[in-house]
């Protein structure tokens, strides 16, 4: 776990959290997968917006200096694509990227005598049933 990095490569991590017993380091493991993740999106997000920009400055420079070799439309065609493009959506970006986290359950109920097993679910009851209240007035 203490060779991990945010640089380690997936295959590294992926053998890092196959073999690891830690929870706490489990996390972290994640954590850093989570963030290898985002920056695999943000270099995807630019690399796309950088091949949409040249399509557009290579569709511009038709309609522009090359329209006498276009039909009508063609030309068309291309300004609708080029104006919706560039007045559609912002600028491509990250998308997020659902993060893996861990969700720990402590078993309690087997340490548990029979009645203080009644209190906890007459407890959690309880606590549902304001819950639903509190949801229906809203």
């Amino acid at each position: 776990m203490n060779d991990l990095s945010l640089t380690s490569p997936r295959e590294e991590l992926e053998t890092a959290l196959a073999q690891e017993n830690s929870t706490d380091n489990v996390q972290q493991i994640l954590d850093i997968f989570n963030i290898n993740l985002l920056k695999q999106g943000a270099v995807r997000a630019l690399r796309l917006s950088d091949i949409q920009d040249r399509l557009l400055d290579h569709l511009e420079d038709e309609l522009v200096n090359h329209s006498e070799d276009l039909t009508l439309d063609e030309i068309r065609k291309t300004f609708k694509v080029v104006s919706e493009a560039k007045t559609a959506a912002p600028p491509l970006t990250v998308e997020q990227v659902p993060q893996i986290q861990i969700n720990t359950q402590i078993n309690v109920a087997s340490e548990l005598d029979s009645d203080a097993r009644a209190r906890v679910l007459a407890a959690v009851n309880n606590i549902l049933e304001s819950k639903g209240e509190d949801s229906d007035g809203d």
